[in-house]
């Protein structure tokens, strides 16, 4: 069952907006409506406005207005239901009996996991086998408020303990087996001598954990295993704690594990978080992206952060956020500081933060790259790489510039190097892409297209992949664009209506949110011929390019020694290819 309209006018109508916009805004009464500065940018001169007697909000800086769904939507990153649910928590109303809320067919194990964080947390320092983790904690500097903070907890060596614990709490092994705290065969926990940091959602709910081992034999971390709940590249360890200072500061700190967390927390540095024992992936930069400016990343400066630094330094700028780094000595982490006493030298080197890409040069400049051909060379395509990233056409040549004045090197010679052979095929084929904001490109027309109708978006997941995709502000709004349609698939009609309204209400970036709206408004009634025509163009781009993927290595193995039978299949899945570019071709 869907959520009706009457339910969702009834929560609008008991719960107060101005209240709840008071949590993220100061408000003053200014006429009949209440004003405070943006909560979406930096300003000066208050420009959000909330009408009480309407229940509705209006950003005149970013055009932005809505219900508080839509606003808890852009606050909290919230899915719908998910608004709904927090809405209707506030209003005292109960959702149990619609089955689109998000988190009731997950309810119990919701439930145990909050009950074993806890349970964990008080045998941290009330149980004689936890002697071991609470030295450990000790040794890296975590004092038991920062642990009650976090709610670090200790999961004992009894492998039987989790499971026999839940069940005298009348949990079925159903419910306890779906939270991932058993192992895949039988009854033992998958937990076992570890110290344990809870990873909460954006409801401040437990859905899984990460563990640091006590015995030097076994694996040193260890995740929960995914579930439909606990989705590794999603979540941030941390930023429960962090999204008051977050949303004050619109600044990050990102870390490389849990324990930094903790020393940033030890030296009153709150807005910090940590991905889960990965690297920083996209969906937790798209994350951030909706709630901070800047990004600041710390890592080792031994050649492994630094590696680790460039992916996320690409990924930042090809979502277009901007992001700062601070590199620390080689082989240390900021828990390294923390246990020597250079508490003071951690903050001075936070406050130097720079530019990413500044320190990328000076990196490698300090290490005298400069003056040895073969390495600038070897510089210059770590530097084209990166800048192959960049959408911003002036952001790119000001790297170009400082790239150029750092190795002493002459612009015009390195943008032709550039522009002339580094930039990948597929990325001069839609040239004008990374021209500036306002570009429309077969990507955009086809998203554009897309989002007049969730039938028309439906069409287009059905023959085009996110991989098919180019156009980087394009691919953010094919992954808005599914999350939006996942989420109201089982719903009404009405609902469904709204679909465009709601991706829009998702982007956070005001010139691609006015790139679509423009283009959306191009309706006409040719529309769904226009959307096949769309669909073939980005089809048989994506096609031939893949023919000239297969032609390359065809000719590779050519000019190598080569196995007939995997020849014979290149040959077949380049004929394949064909087939379908000469199908597309007499469609039209």
């Amino acid at each position: 069952m869907a959520f009706p309209r009457s339910l969702l006018e009834e929560i609008l109508r008991k719960v107060d907006v101005v209240e709840v916009v008071q949590k993220y805004v100061h408000l003053k009464q200014r006429g009949g409506r209440y004003w405070g500065l943006s909560p979406f940018k930096h300003e000066k001169t208050p420009s959000f406005s909330v009408d009480r007697e309407k229940g509705l909000y209006y950003c005149f800086s970013t055009h932005q207005g809505g219900s508080l769904f839509q606003f808890l939507i852009k606050m909290e990153g919230y899915t719908f239901p998910q608004a709904v649910q927090h809405l209707a928590d506030l209003a005292g109303l109960d959702l149990s009996q619609y089955t689109y809320h998000t988190q009731s067919n997950y309810h119990n194990e919701l439930e145990i996991l909050q009950r074993i964080s806890s349970s964990f947390h008080y045998l941290l320092y009330r149980q004689q086998g936890a002697q071991e983790a609470e030295n450990y904690l000790k040794k890296r500097k975590v004092s038991t408020s920062l642990a009650k903070k976090f709610l670090i907890g200790y999961a004992p060596r009894d492998p039987h303990w989790v499971f026999n614990f839940l069940r005298k709490h009348q949990y079925s092994e159903k419910a306890i087996r779906n939270t991932g705290l058993l192992t895949s065969r039988g009854l033992n926990a998958f937990f076992k001598h570890r110290i344990m940091f809870p990873i909460t959602n954006t409801y401040g709910k437990v859905v899984g954990f990460g563990a640091r081992a006590l015995r030097e034999n076994d694996i040193k971390y260890l995740n929960s295993r995914e579930t439909p709940f606990f989705r590794k590249k999603e979540l941030l360890f941390g930023f429960l704690q962090a999204k008051e200072t977050i949303r004050k500061n619109r600044l990050v700190y990102v870390v490389e594990g849990y324990f930094d967390v903790l020393a940033l927390h030890a030296i009153q540095i709150d807005n910090v978080v940590a991905p889960l024992g990965t690297a920083l992936g996209e969906e937790q930069i798209l994350f951030l992206k909706n709630r901070v400016d800047h990004v600041v990343i710390l890592f080792d400066g031994d050649e492994a952060g630094q590696n680790a630094a460039f992916r996320v330094g690409k990924l930042a700028e090809r979502m277009n956020i901007s992001i700062e780094s601070v590199f620390l000595p080689a082989g240390k982490d900021p828990s390294d500081f923390l246990q020597e006493g250079r508490e003071g030298e951690l903050k001075d080197l936070l406050k130097n933060s720079q530019s990413f890409f500044s320190q990328f040069i000076n990196l490698y400049k300090d290490k005298g790259y400069m003056h040895k051909p073969e390495a600038v060379r070897y510089f210059s395509r770590k530097v084209f790489e990166y800048l192959k990233e960049v959408p911003s056409k002036i952001r790119r040549d000001q790297y170009l510039q400082l790239f150029a004045d750092a190795f002493l090197l002459d612009k015009t010679a390195v943008e032709l190097d550039f522009y002339r052979g580094i930039i990948p095929e597929k990325q001069l084929l839609t040239k004008g892409v990374y021209e500036d904001s306002y570009v429309v490109n077969a990507d955009i027309s086809l998203l554009a297209l897309a989002m007049r109708d969730m039938t028309y978006f439906a069409r287009v997941r059905d023959e085009i992949g996110v991989e098919d995709i180019w156009d980087m502000r394009a691919r953010e709004m094919y992954y808005r664009m599914e999350q939006v349609y996942r989420e109201l698939f089982a719903q009404t009609d009405a609902l469904k209506m709204q679909f465009s309204q709601i991706v829009i209400s998702r982007v956070s970036d005001e010139k691609i949110q006015n790139l679509f709206l423009r283009e959306m408004n191009q309706s006409t009634d040719q529309d769904a011929s226009l959307l096949d025509r769309a669909i073939r163009v980005v089809k048989e781009r994506s096609l031939r390019q893949q023919q000239r993927d297969m032609e390359r290595k065809i000719m590779s193995m050519r000019k190598e020694s080569f196995e007939k039978e995997t020849y014979k299949s290149l040959l077949a899945q380049k004929k394949e290819i064909e087939d379908k570019i000469d199908l597309l071709q007499r469609i039209r």
